[in-house]
C-alpha cells in the first residue's frame, strides 16, 4: 500500500504515467512496483482513476497516489437499462 503522494507534471515532453510515478515516488520503485500501484486503483489524474499504463501526461496535470484503492470503474453488469 503506497503512501499518499501528490505531484504536478511540470515538463512539456508528455511522459507516461509509469515514468512519472517512478520519478516522483520515494526510492524510485521498480517498473513492476509502479504497475502494481496503477493496477491496484491507487492512482488518480485530476481526480479521475487511471488504469492505463501508456497514459501520457500533459504539463499542469495533477497526479495523486492514494493510500487506499479507489473503487473500480463501473462495468457492463453495473449498468441497467430500463425500457
Amino acid at each position: 500500500m503506497p503512501n499518499p503522494q501528490q505531484f504536478t507534471i511540470d515538463v512539456d515532453d508528455k511522459p507516461t504515467i509509469l515514468t512519472s510515478l517512478r520519478k516522483h515516488l520515494p526510492e524510485s520503485p521498480s517498473w513492476s512496483a509502479v504497475r502494481k500501484i496503477l493496477r491496484g486503483h491507487y492512482v488518480l489524474i485530476g481526480g479521475v482513476l487511471c488504469v492505463d499504463e501508456a497514459r501520457r501526461l500533459s504539463k499542469g496535470e495533477i497526479v495523486s497516489v492514494r493510500d487506499k484503492p479507489a473503487p473500480p470503474p463501473p462495468s457492463d453488469k453495473d449498468v441497467k437499462v430500463h425500457y
